[in-house]
């Protein structure tokens, strides 16, 4: 799991990944997120807890880039 952060370190999109390296090129080559200049990971212990970790935090901090499922 990843945060990737602005300028001020405010969350501006929470993601997933098993490759994350692949998946932050992808961001920066696609530039797809603007503003990010800061990212943080988290290890977790499987794909489910991490899912529930990320739906957890997106609908917590509400990030610019994330849409969230109704």
């Amino acid at each position: 799991m990843y945060i990737l952060r602005d300028s001020e370190k405010v969350m501006i999109y929470i993601g997933m990944s098993t490759n994350l390296r692949q998946r932050l090129l992808e961001h920066w080559t696609k530039k797809d997120i603007p503003g990010v200049a800061f990212f943080d990971w988290y290890q977790t212990t499987d794909e489910e807890n991490a899912r529930k970790l990320e739906e957890k935090w997106i609908k917590k901090y509400s990030p610019k880039y994330n849409v969230t499922q109704k």
